[in-house]
């Protein structure tokens, strides 16, 4: 509720922080598993090898997105998997990427009418959602809202019986490491 406040009243202030997406990523994996292993659900995390992992963007604000998709995920997932997904592109060779985050689950699923009110504040997908798996019925809004004020949009693919797929996009700061100068040239090797 206090993050809601803040965003309502434009106190949110963005950080700009060097980020290791990939640690990130397998960090919120790795917080959730406990939960999804009880559960007998698997999480997947696919991180292609040759996406780029240095970024600069809000790191606490990410992962607080990506938390929260993740465990709602897993809360309305009974049985099957979860997929935490990452794809990336360059922008014309530039210093900026379009990355592409994806959590798809094996859940419960929702119907059209769901799907509208799922970000709406207060509001759950089903009345009868609240008191089976408990929430308030803030966290995707949240999530909306994050997301679009770090410059990206949220989408949502869901049917019943057949799972959802939560998906944002965002432009990030790529960081390209310099390498090394050495400070000390060792005397040139007389022959």
């Amino acid at each position: 509720v206090l993050d809601l406040s803040k965003i309502e009243a434009g106190k949110i202030v963005l950080e700009n922080d060097r980020v290791n997406l990939r640690r990130l990523l397998e960090e919120v994996v790795s917080l959730m598993q406990p939960l999804a292993e009880r559960k007998k659900i698997e999480i997947i995390l696919k991180y292609p090898p040759t996406a780029p992992d240095q970024i600069i963007t809000d790191g606490g604000r990410l992962r607080q997105v990506l938390i929260n998709l993740l465990s709602n995920s897993v809360k309305f997932t009974e049985e099957g998997f979860i997929i935490v997904e990452i794809t990336s592109k360059i922008i014309d060779g530039s210093k900026i990427a379009r990355f592409k985050f994806s959590v798809k689950d094996t859940g419960i699923g929702m119907n059209t009418e769901q799907q509208q009110q799922v970000f709406e504040k207060f509001r759950q997908a089903d009345s009868s959602i609240t008191r089976r798996f408990g929430g308030t019925g803030l966290g995707l809004t949240i999530c909306q809202e994050l997301i679009r004020l770090m410059g990206g949009i949220i989408n949502l693919d869901s049917a019943p019986g057949f799972g959802t797929k939560i998906s944002f996009e965002l432009e990030l700061e790529l960081i390209h490491e310099k390498p090394a100068v050495p400070t000390h040239f060792p005397e040139k090797l007389k022959t």
